[in-house]
């Protein structure tokens, strides 16, 4: 996990709006470590461990962009997406996967042909998936 190291924490400015952001996995680990590292950039993140408790959260929370893991137990990511682009057209979505049992990254095309505005394999750098944070907000409040 030294992939994710944690830099120097950042506070936002006074009157800067915290963008908010719901990370789907179920690692534990990487659940606890996407939060901090989103944390220490200035998000507000909710946490949830599979697909229909994250739909609960959509539905009672409004989020800026759903980081959901592809395979998990209960519902699992290609199945959240869909769902999520029924109920919310507009949120932007990344998919993340280690690749399942078998290495299978496949799915992660498959995601974004589903909705999905980025995708990232695991494991990931701090540095690309807060790029791919940033870069997929700034994408869509531009293309809505």
């Amino acid at each position: 996990m030294d992939n994710f190291t944690f830099g120097k924490m950042r506070t936002p400015k006074r009157g800067v709006v915290m963008r908010k952001i719901l990370v789907i996995d179920d690692d534990d680990l990487m659940q606890v470590l996407m939060k901090k590292v989103l944390e220490q950039a200035g998000y507000e993140v909710y946490v949830a461990r599979e697909g229909d408790e994250g739909l609960r959260i959509i539905n009672s929370q409004e989020v800026d962009l759903v980081i959901t893991d592809i395979f998990m137990p209960g519902k699992e990511g290609l199945e959240t997406i869909m769902e999520m682009r029924r109920i919310a057209p507009t949120l932007a979505i990344v998919a993340i996967s280690g690749g399942g049992e078998r290495g299978n990254y496949s799915f992660l095309n498959t995601a974004k042909m589903m909705g999905a505005l980025d995708t990232l394999r695991k494991p990931f750098r701090r540095e690309q998936f807060l790029v791919v944070v940033q870069e997929c907000l700034q994408k869509n409040a531009v293309e809505y």
